[in-house]
């Protein structure tokens, strides 16, 4: 390929490409992306650009709350409603060639952890989505964005994902998130796990404001 040739810009996969889906509807959009028939590569930039396994809804309701003891330490909470579109111009104007070209991976990892989370009968619990998230963007972002299993590393520093636990693994935070990412051991990102069938748009909001 040429290096002087101009480099596609990033398309972000959507959000809806993972959200839980009906037995049908996951093998519809399985023969659509699935890695065994989809043109995928173990670049960087093609497997950031792979969308993420689609996973099934549990057959019951979980008992699971939006209330969170680590979110009431925060003074404010406020929507990112760029985070798309930053993530877009930073690819595209700081990422250089050699770092989208370099090969982080292999395909017998992305088929076989994509096909894990696609055709597990169901996702029911928080631990169910913990664990899905552990098997593939976790892994994939270590690969990716640290050099983890013998990638190399890209040109530019990048945080590291980790499951939070109890004691020295909540990373001495108020309370224990479920995900956190760090850069020289300052915690960068806090993610929390819900199921996305039970948490509405309007709930949310009503964490950010405070009223739950």
């Amino acid at each position: 390929m040429d290096k002087n040739a101009a480099i596609p810009e990033l398309a972000l996969p959507s959000f809806e490409d993972s959200l839980p889906v009906s037995y049908t509807e996951k093998n519809i959009m399985m023969a659509a992306v699935d890695p065994d028939v989809a043109e995928v590569s173990t670049a960087r930039e093609s497997l950031l650009l792979t969308p993420l396994p689609p996973f099934r809804q549990g057959p019951q309701p979980s008992t699971s709350v939006t209330r969170c003891r680590y979110r009431l330490r925060w003074n404010e909470l406020l929507h990112w409603n760029n985070f798309g579109q930053n993530v877009s111009d930073y690819w595209n104007t700081q990422v250089s060639y050699a770092d989208r070209a370099a090969l982080v991976t292999t395909l017998q990892e992305i088929r076989g952890r994509w096909r894990q989370i696609a055709n597990y009968p169901r996702t029911l619990t928080e631990d169910d989505i913990k664990a899905n998230i552990d098997t593939y963007p976790v892994y994939f972002h270590q690969c990716a964005a640290n050099g983890a299993n013998g990638a190399p590393l890209p040109s530019d520093q990048h945080s590291v994902p980790y499951r939070c636990t109890q004691g020295a693994g909540a990373f001495g935070l108020s309370g224990v998130a479920d995900f956190v990412m760090t850069h020289i051991d300052r915690v960068t990102v806090v993610i929390e796990v819900k199921n996305p069938w039970l948490v509405t748009p309007q709930q949310i909001d009503q964490v950010i404001d405070g009223n739950v």
